[in-house]
């Protein structure tokens, strides 16, 4: 029993974190249809219309501008929002064994979505090789000495010169930070709420553990899914 239900957790983490790969970059096509921009958007980037990832000219065009807009809030935010609403409804409805693991792997896979981009921004930080995420790029109009709006390569190129800015215009963390409180938030709340009502009794200590881990082997796997697809399937905004 407790094997079965670690397979069908792991299955539906599986789906759940491609269909939240899809639905990120559908609201980020999305929001930047609505703001009068035609992009392209697959399962991980957003590029020019009619382009796909490993074309020379896939993200020309694309323009940062260092602060929130509504193409670039737009992906995390259906994160967040989905990864609460999802969460809230663990806790607050009596919910069958399945339907709740379901909803739990569909909450945390939100949560994972901005949760493993900001502890690797974080970490790379501190490692000096920061890297551009959505949340990131809201804030960096900190840097003054950056004409913005700049193309997506010139800012990566930018944080590659000089590793050290992001820690030391600490406006440009605060995005971030936010993002990383909230997906972790999700990410508790769902596996406390899975793992002290839903499962009581039905997995020993071990198996429990088991279960927290499970995201560290999927998540991987998922992500790999998608960067595969994001090559092959592609929407037009």
């Amino acid at each position: 029993m407790q094997g079965v239900v670690l397979v069908v957790w792991a299955s539906l983490l599986f789906c759940s974190m491609l269909l939240s790969m899809f639905i990120h970059e559908c609201a980020h096509g999305l929001g930047s249809r609505l703001a009068g921009q035609h992009v392209s958007t697959g399962f991980n980037r957003v590029g020019n219309p009619g382009k796909k990832p490993g074309d020379p000219d896939f993200r020309k065009g694309v323009l940062i501008t260092g602060r929130p807009t509504l193409s670039g809030v737009a992906g995390p935010l259906v994160n967040w929002s989905l990864g609460l609403v999802l969460a809230y409804a663990l806790w607050s409805t009596s919910l069958p064994a399945i339907t709740a693991l379901a909803v739990g792997a569909a909450a945390v896979a939100n949560a994972l979505m901005r949760l493993v981009p900001m502890v690797s921004f974080f970490i790379r930080c501190l490692l000096g090789r920061p890297v551009l995420e959505d949340e990131v790029s809201w804030g960096l109009s900190a840097i003054k000495h950056v004409q913005w709006p700049l193309s997506g390569t010139l800012v990566s190129a930018l944080l590659k010169q000089d590793p050290g800015v992001t820690l030391r215009e600490r406006r440009i963390l605060l995005w971030p930070a936010l993002s990383l409180a909230i997906s972790l938030f999700i990410a508790v709340m769902a596996f406390y709420r899975l793992l002290a009502h839903t499962l009581q009794g039905m997995l020993s200590s071990w198996s429990a553990a088991c279960f927290v881990l499970v995201p560290a082997l999927v998540g991987p796997v998922a992500f790999l899914a998608g960067e595969w697809l994001d090559h092959r399937v592609r929407i037009n905004w």
